[in-house]
């Protein structure tokens, strides 16, 4: 039933919620503190992976401590490229729509051409170059 299946997920959302916490308190970083939308790229990350994305986690804060656009640009920059998910150290097109797609959907990027570029160019880095166009569905 749907409540079953609710309170399954609740549960699974509530055990990554404490592995990501005892797992951020090792660099200390408080995951309470970190934004609803911050929280939920980290839970994604670890769900699919069962990684803590440390680095993620510190773009994260970067982010949300920046005083101008400059700052944040460089901190969403980072949250772009940590946030990258490679399969068997190769890039996997599935995976760099999955996340894309999530940073549009959090309100991390408003869609728009510019940020596909933006993302594209965050996400390219030593394992290769990024090339994502599923933008259909986030703007016209």
């Amino acid at each position: 039933t749907y409540e079953e299946a609710a309170a399954v997920s609740e549960a699974i959302g509530d055990d990554l919620q404490q592995k990501i916490t005892k797992d951020l308190k090792n660099i200390n970083i408080d995951y309470e503190k970190l934004s609803p939308k911050s929280q939920a790229l980290l839970i994604d990350a670890k769900y699919n992976t069962n990684t803590t994305y440390q680095k993620l986690a510190k773009q994260l804060v970067k982010f949300e401590k920046a005083k101008n656009n400059k700052s944040k640009k460089a901190a969403l920059k980072g949250i772009i490229k940590e946030s990258r998910r490679l399969s068997n150290k190769k890039i996997v097109k599935g995976l760099d729509n999955r996340v894309a797609n999530l940073l549009f959907s959090l309100g991390f990027l408003t869609p728009s051409a510019e940020n596909v570029e933006f993302i594209n160019e965050s996400f390219t880095n030593k394992s290769g170059k990024a090339n994502w166009k599923n933008i259909e569905g986030f703007y016209n």
